[in-house]
């Protein structure tokens, strides 16, 4: 969905890895991982 909305959801949690607790925060990935992610399930369909 996000790929087809041309944005990025918010997520909870922190930008580090194992820094922080669950749901202490929400972050904002660049949209890029949504595009790639979307290219390379197309490319795993064909």
């Amino acid at each position: 969905m996000a790929a087809a909305l041309a944005i990025s959801p918010l997520v909870g949690g922190t930008k580090d890895a194992g820094i922080g607790m669950v749901g202490a925060g929400v972050v904002n990935p660049p949209f890029e991982v949504f595009e790639k992610a979307i290219v390379k399930l197309a490319a795993s369909m064909n």
